[in-house]
């Protein structure tokens, strides 16, 4: 047993160095967490910021783009005539600066791929639907004077994008273009998927990519060294360069007024002047009711009717080389007022989708192609130059005059919104309709997932030369999504073409918006365009020196994924 202690006993208690030293670990021990605390909240403010400035940059890209679609919407009212500055305008489409914000200086740049006669890569202009083939509105036999196009796939591509899909609105009303040959049933074996543009083709059976897009697969229109399969150093831009969805022709004249109508005795004469040799014909033609096919058929015409007597004479039409410019211009043998679907711009029209109209080989492609370039815009505002120039007869004149026209009323083209030096971009898709005499977006897409689809000189502009050393391109990681706008424009304040009324920015896979927006004025005249900063906290990769597809993409053909547009993106 061990003794107690007296009751007078006291511990002894600990010196006073102990005591404050394990109040002095205390401290510490708080301080440490509070800092630990502290620079967590600090990475996570910085990693919010560095996220908010890449993100702001690509917001600011897709901002510059669409500074490059509202000098577009300036543009197109005079797109599409006899004057081609629509098709490549570098001067206005070209490295055009947008904004500078202290950090980068944003521009825009307008191309499209050259036609095959040229020897640049790129235009910096418009790209016309009326020279391409449209799916909507054409034969099997057309489709197969293609290269590469078997009889099996026309009546596949026919069948997935003819009249008869219910895919496509109804043309019933519209009269078909005339064809020496009727097409056999195109019933497909499979039920057409949906097709919203030239890419969806590629789910239709038998159709590869490396047929639709050739060797352009990332459809920047250049041949770098991944694509150049065949080894020949020239670019094959596939099927696709041939053909279209969306063609129309208004039945009116250039200034936009109604055409009279041949057939009908009850529309008036244009107040033009008019050859008397030429109205004294109409008036009997339209008496014995004599069907005139097309205004062409007008050329050196002479049709047999009955004078007041009952006795059978011939009468002239009146009109020559020289009068029939004015007759295709105000005049129309049809009898609906609906647009012409399908027809082909034989000012701007390659020589492959040339050599499909009926009546028209390769040789008589290629002098049309060669010959239409010393002719005088005046000159071809008509198509009646073909047989002005003595192209062809004029017996041929009047079986491919229905098939043809002069001008173009849908576009197409790439526009790029980037910054330098950061060089962060966006690249969209844009599709323009002038029809109303207004000019509308019918289409939008991101195609920023194909990458970078520029080359860049030493002073930051486009250029054919290779990319200088050490420069490089940031491509985003966002997922981007496909958004189409189908005519919803409305005009500006200023009274100018119709702008977007609202754009949704790609969403990043991971982020939150911001309650902070600014105001990107153009430095080239047009309105300036809300930015909206959206947080993404991804990486950027790298795009390497001289390469204009994203890092780590196979070097082969793939089909691109189908990115679907809900209700609340349109």
């Amino acid at each position: 047993m061990h003794p107690r202690p007296h009751p007078g006993f006291r511990f002894p208690s600990p010196p006073p160095g102990k005591r404050r030293g394990f109040v002095l670990l205390a401290v510490l021990v708080f301080v440490l967490l509070l800092s630990m605390i502290v620079a967590s909240l600090l990475f996570q403010a910085a990693a919010d910021e560095s996220a908010a400035n890449a993100s702001a940059g690509s917001e600011q890209a897709w901002s510059s783009a669409l500074s490059g679609v509202a000098e577009l919407l300036r543009l197109a009212p005079q797109a599409g005539g006899p004057e081609l500055d629509w098709q490549d305008n570098p001067a206005r489409l070209k490295h055009q600066l947008v904004y500078e914000d202290g950090a980068d200086s944003w521009y825009f740049t307008v191309f499209t791929p050259s036609s095959q006669e040229s020897l640049a890569e790129l235009r910096y202009g418009l790209d016309d639907d009326a020279s391409r083939i449209n799916l909507r509105q054409t034969t099997i036999d057309q489709l197969s004077k293609l290269p590469r196009l078997t009889p099996e796939l026309a009546r596949t591509l026919r069948a997935a994008t003819g009249p008869s899909s219910p895919l496509v609105p109804s043309v019933s009303s519209v009269p078909s273009v005339p064809s020496t040959q009727d097409d056999p049933d195109p019933s497909p074996s499979f039920p057409p998927p949906p097709i919203h543009s030239l890419e969806d083709l590629l789910q239709l059976p038998g159709l590869s990519p490396a047929l639709l897009l050739g060797e352009d697969v990332n459809q920047n229109g250049r041949l770098e060294a991944s694509e150049d399969l065949n080894q020949d150093g020239n670019l094959d831009r596939g099927l696709i360069q041939y053909l279209t969805l969306d063609s129309t022709d208004p039945d009116l004249t250039q200034e936009g007024r109604r055409r009279t109508r041949l057939n009908d005795p009850s529309d008036p004469l244009p107040a033009i002047d008019l050859p008397p040799a030429f109205t004294n014909y109409l008036e009997a033609v339209r008496a014995s009711k004599t069907r005139i096919d097309h205004p062409a058929d007008l050329l050196d015409a002479t049709s047999k009717v009955k004078d007041a007597q009952g006795a059978e004479v011939a009468i002239p039409s009146g009109i020559s080389k020289d009068e029939l410019p004015l007759v295709l211009e105000h005049f129309t043998a049809r009898s609906s007022d609906q647009p012409e679907i399908g027809l082909i711009n034989v000012n701007t029209a390659a020589a492959a989708v040339l050599a499909t109209i009926p009546g028209i080989d390769e040789s008589l492609a290629e002098s049309i192609v060669s010959s239409r370039t010393s002719i005088s815009p005046d000159r071809r505002r008509t198509i009646a130059w073909l047989v002005q120039e003595g192209t062809v007869t004029p017996e041929l004149f009047k079986s491919i005059a229905p098939h043809l026209t002069a001008r173009s009323h849908q576009f197409h083209c790439r526009v790029v919104g980037y910054g330098l030096p950061s060089g962060r971009f966006r690249v969209l898709d844009v599709h323009i309709d002038i029809t109303s005499g207004k000019p509308e977006i019918t289409q939008l897409r991101d195609v920023t997932r194909l990458g970078f689809p520029l080359i860049l000189s030493e002073s930051g502009a486009p250029s054919t030369t290779s990319t200088p050393p050490g420069a490089s391109i940031q491509y985003p990681r966002a997922r981007n999504r496909m958004h189409t706008f189908h005519r919803d424009a409305a005009p500006t304040p200023s009274g100018g073409p119709s702008v977007l009324t609202s754009h949704r920015s790609p969403p990043s896979p991971v982020g939150r918006v911001s309650s902070r927006a600014a105001a990107a004025p153009t430095l080239t005249g047009g309105p300036s365009v809300l930015t909206s900063h959206r947080t993404n906290p991804s990486a950027n990769r790298v795009l390497q020196s001289g390469n204009s597809t994203p890092p780590n993409t196979p070097n082969r053909f793939r089909p691109q994924p189908q990115i679907r547009y809900s209700q609340e993106d349109v």
